[in-house]
């Protein structure tokens, strides 16, 4: 291993000039957009305020950044890679580029690299990576895998590049530069104390007047569950007052420094600046403290709250953070304890470093909350659209959509407007503070109005009935956590007031309107059963759920097959693969289609329901012989039928092998029918012998063991064909001739069907000839087709197997195939050739062709004669000047073998 992680360090040796600045999100390299209008200088907050040398600063203007540490160089068309690297060696700070964010505000680089090695990686190898970098100190992070590596006499441009080097090493995750960017705030919130809290209660009454009204159900979960300081809920922001009397602060710290008269802190949690409001109402919805007399009632009331300060406000409603920062309070959270997280705000940057601190304490047990964000797009915003995270939109108290942000990665719904929060504040009630009417005499509690809505408030509510769920269940999982609430939530629609269809997830609602009593008091499932079991494959089983109790809410369960070729089950598909049982029904069921078996198999289809597992195993057995059926059930000894084979199922992957016998020479063997593998039945022929007795056959097909039998009549076949006879056997091709059949006796009742074929395509008859009953002949005509030589037909007439046959000659055909006249318009007094034509060469002695017109201003010979071995010959018309008209038109005709062809002829003055 020394060896290979040699080969990797050489990778990271540094190079010349670097192209322009790009971000190393994972392996993907994402442009960043320089702003040109200012540089910026870090310098450790505890250190002061960067010292410039006096000729840099000229008419340029520095003034503090979003964060102590951070220093802003106002600098038109700066940033470049020269203008940071000159202003470097005129500074005691590090200097770096300034660039936009997703927001457009600034986004900015420190001098260090956060890097994340893969899954596997050993501790020396790791470090080895790390020591290839020429003056770098790194130190290990709480994460597993993950350094934090501290570089010396670089700028800002040269940590972006030390970061993007070591992304691309094969052993690393990601590396990027600790950054510093903007976020947005998601208010939603709207009504006064406990008797307010629509979302709380169906009893509230609505703030609006509106008739229509949904809440959360909380205050019933409340009479089955309240949280307890056993559950720790990590709350990010901007810090939460810490003297509240209603909040129950059980840990606080501060991840971002704050520059207080000179001084550096990072404060334990608390708001440091005036405009550090937004944690406190957030704090207020997750937990305040419930029946203490005082003003609301937090959803997880009794829970214990960290309080992580990594935001700092602004009077703009927006706030300053840093990724290493949300990484470091969600670490911190972990090893303190917290199951749950809320994080009320949205960025307008990616960062893996945020991403691996979600992805890390999710999968150590802790279950993260985020708003989807207030634009209204159709796409959730940063860090809500990760997959480790919920997205929460806000609703009305209608069931309305509030306008948060909707799309493939949000997963719930809950309240967004009129909601009333804790305050920080001390000022007199009906006072329009920061974010609301100010609502005590002591100023701790806010009423948001209906002009600030978003989807904070949504994103704690939902946070809040988690905790309740990991009180109620101190084992459970983030996956435990979430199946709980998207099964139990509430479908919503659009307009509202329309009934629910509960079709569990969509693009808009996510899984609906959060459902705290139906969360925490789910009806656990009782049985699966299945009807009928065991099935014969190819059958429908019935599949049904039962429940203790009455269901509290619609519950949406999900099936799953333990082998999905025989029991096929589409989890992509609802319609396909859940059960619904309604709210206050104690039973659902759904019917699945089998697939055919070759031999019995054993299924156990099974629902997976937060932590318990209910299963059923279904026994699918082979297709069993349903049917056998005849198309005739009368015959002629000789003649053929049709049986089909019918299975109850279908067959399995190698098909089904019927026998079918029968107990009579008068039938012939069939053998075996086999039906295509999927398939419930197959056709087959059956062919009987000519019988001088009538009598009923026993068809019998056995699959299985299982046999079943149908009875055919074979009836005696008396007559046969005595002769096939011609009225001529020689005839010339193209001609026809009668054939006769003669029967030994009279055509018996219904007469008697003579099957005709012949071994020659030149002639041609209808197959069959019907001889009616007590007649003893019957006659047919032989079409023939021209030929060129002499040709030799057999006809056959057979009756149940048994006939006579007839031999015929085509000879030649010799007739007039076609005449032409050249000219054939001509002046009077001179002469046209004419030309005739037959079908085949002449035999000895020639053909005769007789000739004559009926333009009586020419002549032609009596005869034409055709050598033999030839086809045409030729002939002189001779024609004479017209007298009174000057065009005479008529025809000139040629007949051979019986068939004359006419060609005109004019002849003009």
């Amino acid at each position: 291993m020394i060896g290979l992680a040699g080969s990797v360090v050489c990778a990271l040796s540094y190079a010349g000039q670097a192209p322009d600045p790009v971000y190393s999100y994972y392996k993907e390299k994402r442009p960043l957009i320089l702003n040109r209008n200012v540089v910026a200088i870090y310098k450790a907050p505890e250190q002061g305020k960067p010292n410039l040398d006096a000729s840099m600063l000229q008419d340029k203007v520095l003034h503090a950044g979003p964060l102590p540490g951070w220093w802003l160089l106002e600098m038109d068309g700066g940033g470049t890679r020269a203008q940071v690297r000159a202003l470097a060696a005129r500074t005691d700070g590090t200097v770096t580029p300034v660039f936009f964010d997703g927001n457009g505000k600034h986004l900015l680089f420190q001098p260090s690299v956060v890097v994340q090695f893969n899954d596997g990686v050993n501790e020396d190898i790791a470090q080895q990576v790390l020591a290839s970098m020429p003056g770098a100190k790194f130190k290990k992070e709480f994460i597993p895998g993950q350094y934090r590596v501290t570089l010396t006499a670089v700028d800002g441009y040269d940590a972006i590049d030390a970061a993007n080097r070591l992304a691309d090493n094969p052993y690393v995750k990601f590396a990027v530069p600790p950054a510093t960017f903007s976020g947005k705030r998601n208010f939603t919130p709207n009504d006064p104390y406990f008797e307010h809290q629509w979302a709380l209660s169906s009893a509230v009454p609505n703030p609006t007047g509106w008739g229509t009204r949904l809440s959360m159900r909380v205050a019933r979960a409340w009479d089955v569950v309240t949280a307890t300081n056993s559950v720790a809920i990590l709350i990010l922001e901007d810090g939460i007052e810490l003297e509240h009397p209603d909040l129950p602060i059980a840990n606080g710290k501060g991840f971002l420094p704050h520059n207080e008269m000179g001084v550096i802190t990072y404060g334990v949690g608390e708001p440091l600046t005036r405009f550090d409001n937004h944690g406190t109402p957030i704090a207020g919805i997750i937990g305040a403290t419930i029946d203490n007399g005082r003003g609301i009632a937090g959803v997880a009331g009794g829970a214990s709250l960290f309080s992580a300060r990594v935001h700092a406000s602004d009077a703009g409603l927006g706030l300053t953070t840093q990724d290493t920062a949300i990484s470091q309070a969600l670490t911190w959270g972990h090893a303190n304890g917290a199951r749950i997280s809320n994080n009320s705000n949205s960025y307008g940057f990616v960062s893996p470093v945020i991403e691996q601190a979600y992805l890390f304490t999710k999968l150590s047990g802790m279950t993260h909350f985020c708003a989807s964000g207030n634009s209204g797009a159709t796409s959730v915003e940063y860090p809500g659209d990760l997959e480790t995270v919920n997205a929460v939109t806000g609703i009305l108290p209608s069931g309305a959509h509030a306008g948060g942000s909707t799309g493939e990665d949000v997963d719930f719904s809950a309240p967004g407007y009129y909601n009333i929060g804790t305050d920080r504040l001390t000022l007199p009630v009906g006072f329009q503070g920061t974010f609301g009417e100010i609502l005590s005499g002591d100023g701790n509690y806010v009423l948001f109005p209906s002009t600030f809505h978003g989807t904070s408030f949504a994103s704690a509510y939902v946070a809040g009935v988690a905790a309740l769920l990991q009180t109620q269940h101190p084992d459970w999982l983030p996956a435990q956590i979430e199946l709980a609430l998207q099964q139990t939530a509430l479908d919503l629609v659009e307009p509202p007031g329309v009934t629910p269809d509960r079709v569990g997830w969509d693009d808009r609602w996510g899984w609906g309107l959060v459902d705290a009593f139906a969360a925490v008091s789910t009806e656990i499932l009782d049985s699966i059963v299945a009807t009928p079991n065991p099935v014969k494959g190819g059958l429908n089983v019935n599949i049904r759920l039962n429940l203790l109790g009455p269901a509290p809410n619609d519950q949406l369960y999900k099936l799953r097959s333990g082998n999905n070729f025989v029991i096929p089950i589409d989890e992509n598909n609802p319609n396909n693969h859940t059960i619904l049982i309604p709210r206050d029904q104690d039973t659902g069921a759904r019917t699945f289609t089998t697939r055919g078996v070759d031999a019995a198999t054993p299924v156990k289809v099974y629902v997976d329901f937060i932590n318990l597992r209910r299963e059923v195993t279904v026994n699918v057995i082979p297709a069993t012989l349903n049917a056998l059926t005849l198309n005739r059930s009368s015959v002629y000894g000789g003649e053929s039928l049709l049986g089909t084979v019918i299975l109850a199922g279908r067959a399995g992957p190698s098909g089904a092998t019927v026998a079918v016998t029968d107990n009579s020479a008068a039938v012939n063997d069939v053998g075996t029918a086999t039906i295509p593998a999927q398939a419930d039945r197959v056709n087959f022929p059956i062919t009987t012998n000519r019988t001088a007795t009538t009598s009923n056959v026993t068809v019998t097909a056995t699959y299985r063991g299982f046999s079943l039998s149908r009875t055919l009549q074979v009836r005696a076949v008396l007559t046969d064909v005595l002769s096939l006879t011609l009225a001529r056997n020689v005839i010339m091709g193209g001609e026809r001739v009668e054939a006769t059949v003669r029967l030994t006796q009279p055509a018996p009742a219904g007469g008697a069907t003579i099957n005709l074929a012949d071994n020659n395509t030149a002639t041609s008859f209808f197959p069959t000839l019907n001889i009616p009953a007590g007649a003893t002949e019957g006659t047919f005509l032989v079409y023939t087709g021209p030929v060129g030589t002499q040709t030799f037909a057999t006809i056959n007439a057979t009756y149940f197997g048994k006939g006579k046959s007839t031999n015929l000659t085509l000879t030649p055909t010799l007739w007039a195939t076609s005449l032409t006249v050249t000219p054939s318009v001509v002046r009077g007094g001179f002469n046209a050739i004419g030309r005739v034509e037959i079908y085949s060469p002449a035999p000895a002695g020639g053909v005769v062709v007789t000739l004559n017109k009926t333009n009586s201003y020419c002549t032609v010979p009596a005869t034409v004669t055709i050598p033999q071995g030839m086809r045409w010959a030729e002939f002189t018309i001779r024609t004479f000047v017209p007298g009174a008209n000057p065009i005479i038109e008529g025809t000139i005709r040629a007949t051979a073998g019986g068939v004359t062809k006419v060609a005109p002829i004019t002849v003009y003055r």
